[in-house]
């Protein structure tokens, strides 16, 4: 159900969605961070999300007794969600909470076998006579890895989706002068970093320092430290983090149960730092797919270790190769599966749309389907096209980013430039090379241009930044394939127009997040001042700047005399002037 490569949009699927996360008042490990990320981007998507924090109020201190009491408390939940995402504990609540709405269990892994004895016989019966049980009433089983789906299918549930993990894969690039600082600030310099993990005895870090401890290496670890062991021991936060696992020559990851995944493993790949683990578990999936090494035996790890601290040239290419297959594994493809599955759960379809289609009914199709904007709509966007033809000139290569069906295409290339037309919906080039004819048209999303750099004299990205998932990354794509001294022309709504802000001074209302707080196609618009910073920040230098649109009557009044060229135009040249308060900003820079 992930799919790649497509810059996409999801509806909002809450009209408003409630949904219920029961959560223990613990210490958040793997699992729990997973589900977290999954709240958080619920959150971000506008769906009422309300956490329940299960709390140990009077056994607390007890450190085994306390999750009696997280059970009871569970088994008393009540109340009505649209939807309920529940982990390993508060899915087995499922069997007594007084719980109405629909259920999806996730379940990151299942293995008692380290952790304390006492332990173990508690959680063996939650598993063997409740859990199983509890599963067959969830709606969907998410899991991790393929090795936990295979496992629940052999099991006989059919409802099993893996949701892989999702990173921000620009956060791993991390400078050789930052590495080198890390290094002196905590004297690891002169010999190789091996990093064991973190510090706990669950993740093999014992018998892994055991096993290496005669090596001429730094052996580190990091986290809170739950095991003793004299190796160097960091708790970092996660940018200093990063910065240890790019700095290793080796990562190992021995963890001594099955894992769902393994975080640790995956975000070293992300720093092309070659990974020995155990493969336990999920973990399997993870490093054969990034062709690094599993090593299932303590007894083999120092063996495994010395080769690699020996053949730099294999390090090297298990790093890329480890990069490689990381790196797909994208917080956008996380988004989307979630909210995809959230959509099927819900009966609801979750309506994805590319970015920037001007082909799809209802969004950017103006000169396809004049009648969903109106006339001022289409008068709006040709004056865009219009403005930026008259600051370009002639005779200069143009990049049209976001054109659509192709209609300032062709305004661009009438004035005598070479263009070249760039969307994301294919459905949309197809119909401007029919129509309009003579521009080089290529499919391809915003943030990965098939260009090289300094390639255009000008760019123009019309109505196109509020679409995208990244507005950094495509803004600095569009720095690279412009020459320096080019023009970029570049417009978004305003939602701090006119009527905004004089319903905010007089009526006290909120600023909204978008111009149309039902436009289900805009991911981020940027308010005037903010979409200025947002420009001097990539070192782009203000040549002009106008608005488009200042309404001075309310809406229907507006839609009643757009019929006549005089009052659809005069709102749209209004806003010339008084840009900060215009529905739409368009800013002409300089590279």
């Amino acid at each position: 159900m992930v799919g790649l490569g497509l810059i996409y949009k999801s509806k909002k699927i809450n009209t408003m969605k409630t949904i219920g996360f029961p959560m223990l008042s613990i210490k958040k490990y793997g699992g729990d961070m997973y589900i977290t990320r999954v709240k958080d981007i619920l959150m971000q998507e506008g769906f009422d999300v309300e956490t329940i924090e299960i709390k140990a109020k009077y056994l607390g201190r007890y450190r085994f007794l306390k999750f009696a009491e997280f059970f009871y408390r569970l088994c008393n939940l009540r109340g009505g969600k649209n939807l309920w995402i529940r982990d390993f504990y508060s899915t087995i609540s499922l069997l007594f909470d007084r719980t109405r709405g629909k259920n999806i269990s996730v379940i990151f892994h299942i293995d008692f076998s380290v952790l304390p004895l006492i332990a173990r016989p508690f959680l063996h019966i939650l598993e063997k006579f409740f859990l199983y049980k509890a599963l067959k009433k969830a709606d969907s089983i998410v899991v991790p890895s393929k090795y936990w789906k295979d496992f629940f299918v052999k099991k006989g549930y059919k409802n099993v989706e893996i949701i892989y993990c999702g990173f921000d894969v620009e956060r791993f690039n991390v400078l050789e002068e930052e590495i080198l600082e890390f290094k002196r600030k905590h004297k690891l310099e002169g010999k190789p970093i091996i990093y064991l993990g973190n510090c706990q005895k669950a993740k093999g870090v014992i018998e892994a320092y055991e096993a290496l401890k005669d090596l001429d290496v730094f052996l580190v670890t990091s986290g809170r430290k739950q095991a003793d062991i004299p190796a160097l021991n960091f708790d970092l936060e996660h940018g200093e983090f990063f910065k240890l696992l790019k700095a290793s020559s080796v990562v190992i990851t021995m963890s001594k149960f099955k894992e769902g995944w393994n975080m640790t493993a995956h975000e070293a790949m992300l720093c092309r730092t070659p990974v020995v683990g155990s493969g336990f578990g999920g973990m399997k999936e993870l490093l054969q797919g990034g062709r690094q090494i599993v090593c299932p035996e303590f007894i083999n790890l120092k063996k495994e270790v010395e080769f690699l601290l020996q053949s730099p040239d294999v390090r090297k290419k298990m790093g890329e190769d480890g990069y490689n297959f990381a790196k797909a594994f994208t917080q956008e493809r996380f988004n989307k599966s979630w909210l995809e599955l959230i959509g099927e759960i819900t009966n609801e379809e979750p309506n994805l749309v590319p970015f920037g289609d001007k082909g799809v009914v209802g969004e950017r199709d103006d000169m396809l389907n004049p009648q969903e904007s109106g006339k001022r709509g289409v008068y709006e966007h040709l004056q865009r096209y219009r403005l930026a033809k008259k600051d370009i000139g002639r005779s200069r290569r143009v990049l049209d980013l976001g054109c659509g069906t192709g209609y300032g295409s062709s305004i661009l290339k009438k004035a005598g430039n070479e263009v070249f037309g760039i969307d994301i919906s294919q459905k949309a080039i197809d119909y401007a090379k029919t129509n309009y004819p003579g521009v080089n048209y290529t499919c391809c999303p915003a943030d990965n241009l098939p260009f090289e750099s300094n390639f255009f004299d000008a760019v123009v990205a019309c109505e196109i930044i509020e679409h995208v998932q990244d507005p950094k990354k495509v803004l600095r794509e569009i720095c690279r394939v412009l020459k320096k001294g080019g023009d970029l022309f570049i417009s978004t709504p305003n939602p701090r127009h006119l009527l905004n802000f004089l319903r905010h001074v007089f009526k006290n209302r909120p600023y909204p997040e978008r111009v149309v707080m039902q436009n289900i196609y805009h991911i981020k618009e940027f308010y005037y001042e903010e979409f200025i910073g947002f420009l001097e920040k990539e070192n782009l230098k203000i040549i002009s700047q106008y608005g488009q649109t200042l309404s001075i009557l309310p809406p229907r009044v507006e839609a009643l005399l757009g019929k006549f060229p005089l009052f659809y135009k005069l709102p749209v040249l209004l806003g010339y002037f008084f840009p900060k308060y215009a529905e739409t900003v368009v800013i002409h820079v300089k590279k």
